[in-house]
């Protein structure tokens, strides 16, 4: 009820907004990703409607991760029935678009991203190497087998045992400017009757 809401309110909006704001190619609505989106859970909602609210509730946690047992267990029915509803084609459809809808949400994974660099990096070998090597270069991080060049060692920690090596006198901080002022100074007291 609450898409369709949406949906109408959506269709009202764009009845009263002029039509070179609809157009404009920089709003967020209009850009490719957010229209292919909404292709996308607009054929979701079309998949629901075409099955029993309870089917479409039963693939909609299965795609989730409930297990089957808990789900069966929520709606009240069989696991048997739950598989039924699963592995039937509208529940397999409807599976499918909303794994298709997470991918999109989700993005490219690190192997997708991983190839498109080495492509990047073919394309380039030849006519500008220093794009080759910088995308082999983040390959190369991603994988993490990158080690960076460090002309300096690492910091180097030493403990030592207090009891088998007390502190002598090279041990203590030399006295600061300040300190040696407040030495020198004369101290006040004040007398008080009492």
């Amino acid at each position: 009820m609450t898409k369709l809401a949406l949906k109408y309110l959506d269709e009202m909006v764009e009845e009263k907004l002029p039509p070179e704001l609809l157009l404009n190619e920089h709003h967020p609505r209009n850009d490719e990703y957010q229209t292919d989106l909404v292709d996308i859970k607009n054929r979701i909602t079309a998949q629901v409607a075409k099955m029993p609210p309870r089917n479409a509730q039963a693939v909609r946690l299965h795609t989730s991760g409930t297990h089957t047992r808990d789900i069966a267990k929520q709606l009240n029915v069989d696991p048997a029935t739950i598989r039924n509803y699963t592995n039937s084609e509208d529940g397999k459809r409807l599976a499918s678009l909303i794994y298709h809808l997470q991918q999109a949400i989700d993005g490219a994974t690190v192997d997708h991203r991983k190839a498109f660099l080495w492509r990047i990096a073919l394309d380039n070998e030849q006519n500008r190497p220093n794009i080759s090597v910088t995308a082999i270069d983040t390959i190369n991080k991603m994988s993490g087998t990158y080690q960076p060049q460090d002309n300096h060692t690492g910091g180097i920690n030493i403990t030592i045992n207090n009891e088998l090596l007390p502190q002598g006198t090279l041990d203590k901080l030399p006295k600061t400017y300040e300190s040696r002022l407040h030495e020198s100074m004369p101290t006040i007291t004040t007398l008080t009757d009492g």
